[in-house]
C-alpha cells in the first residue's frame, strides 16, 4: 500500500483505468474475431486458446471457470504471487497470495451498480485506497475520487458526438486541497495521443 501512495499520479491514473477495465460490463466487452486476431498477432508472447481465451501472456497464466468463463485465477510465478477472483452481481473481489507460502497479501474489492459499472474500488487490506466513481447518462466515467479525501479526484471530459460515440477529450487531476495538478488532453487522430499540461 505504501508503494501505491508514493507512486506518481500518472501511474495511479493508469492503475485506476486498469481497474475500471476490470469492472466493465462483460456484454460490452465482446471483441470482433478480427480485432481478437489483430491483438493476438501483435503480441508474440500471448497464447490464445481455440475458444478465444487468453491463457498465458509471457509468464502470466490465467485460469477460467464457470458458465460465463470468467478469470478465476491469475498466476505470475516470476513475481511470487497469484490472484484469485470471485464474482457476484454486486462486486468483483480479488485476493492476492504469495505463491510459495499461500499467505494472503491483499484484498481488492470492486463494487458494481445494477448496470455492471464499478462505483467503488477498495484496494489493499486497510481500504484507505478507496475510490468512488461517477458516470453520466451515457454510462461514461466522469469522475473518480478518493472516498476519504473527495477533493483528490480525476475528472473526465468527452466530446459530444451525434451518434453516441463520444470520445474522451481530457482528464484533469486534482490534489487533496482541490488544486488542479495537471490536465491530460487527448488528441484523437489515427492514433490517440496524450498531452500533459
Amino acid at each position: 500500500m505504501k508503494l501505491f501512495r508514493n507512486a506518481p499520479t500518472i501511474t495511479k491514473a493508469l492503475v485506476i483505468v486498469g481497474l475500471l477495465g476490470a469492472c466493465q460490463n462483460e456484454k460490452d466487452a465482446v471483441l470482433s474475431p478480427i480485432a481478437e486476431q489483430a491483438t493476438a498477432a501483435s503480441n508474440q508472447n500471448a497464447k490464445i486458446a481455440a475458444n478465444s481465451k487468453l491463457i498465458s501472456d509471457g509468464s502470466r497464466k490465467l485460469l477460467y471457470s464457470g458458465p460465463r468463463n470468467l478469470v478465476t485465477k491469475e498466476t505470475l510465478e516470476s513475481y511470487n504471487y497469484y490472484i484469485e477472483y470471485a464474482y457476484s452481481d454486486q462486486y468483483i473481489k480479488s485476493t492476492r497470495y504469495e505463491f510459495s507460502t499461500n499467505k494472503k497479501i491483499a484484498d481488492n474489492t470492486y463494487t458494481l451498480n445494477a448496470n455492471g459499472l464499478c462505483i467503488e474500488s477498495s484496494v489493499g487490506n486497510n481500504f484507505n485506497g478507496t475510490t468512488k466513481y461517477e458516470y453520466n447518462e451515457n454510462q461514461q466515467l466522469i469522475k473518480a475520487f478518493n472516498k476519504f479525501e473527495p477533493n483528490e479526484r480525476q475528472e473526465f471530459e468527452y466530446s459530444l458526438e451525434p451518434n453516441g460515440q463520444a470520445r474522451l477529450l481530457s482528464v484533469a487531476f486534482y490534489n487533496k486541497a482541490g488544486d488542479k495538478l495537471r490536465n491530460w488532453l487527448i488528441a484523437m487522430s489515427a492514433r490517440p495521443r496524450i498531452f500533459i499540461h
